[in-house]
């Protein structure tokens, strides 16, 4: 009597123990969902702060090439290219993949960026030949972008306000 009493007490206690582990494990997924989550949206959220920072130093890098094509300044046009370059090629990155962002943005971003690093090797290569002029057409090309990239940088302002 008292064998079968053991093992029923020990039926139950095996079975609230089980019981207790799958509720336990349950918990632990569901934590662990909410916490993927939000890892993800401080992801997100910090992508989009940099974006912040990023996106309004194409202009200011538009407006020093100005002034270092003025000035015929070479070494000046070319830190300006040298910046653009990273700046365009890390700006890209960020957008990559990311909802709501044209793909074509990001290949016009990658090609800004190359096309910064050739004029910049042209200004190195050509010594004789007027900054001007060999920034003529990369000055061209990244007009529109700039603007763009201002209304893109207000979108983002708007985002990260929510």
């Amino acid at each position: 009597m008292w064998s079968t009493a053991n093992d029923v007490v020990s039926l139950l206690i095996g079975v609230v123990g089980f019981t207790l582990t799958i509720w336990q494990l349950r918990r632990t997924a569901r934590a662990a969902e909410a916490t993927q989550k939000a890892v993800e949206r401080t992801e997100t959220r910090m992508a989009l702060n940099h974006l912040l920072v990023l996106l309004p130093q194409f202009r200011v890098l538009e407006s020093e090439l100005d002034f270092a094509v003025s000035d015929e300044d070479r070494k000046m046009a070319m830190r300006v290219l040298a910046s653009y370059a990273q700046i365009a090629s890390q700006v890209a990155g960020l957008l990559d993949g990311r909802d709501g962002v044209d793909s074509t943005l990001v290949e016009r971003l990658g090609r800004a960026s190359r096309d910064a690093s050739l004029t910049k090797a042209r200004i190195i290569n050509e010594p004789t030949r007027n900054v001007r002029l060999i920034t003529k057409d990369f000055r061209s090309a990244t007009a529109d972008l700039a603007a763009y990239i201002g209304s893109l940088a207000s979108r983002f302002s708007l985002e990260n306000g929510r």
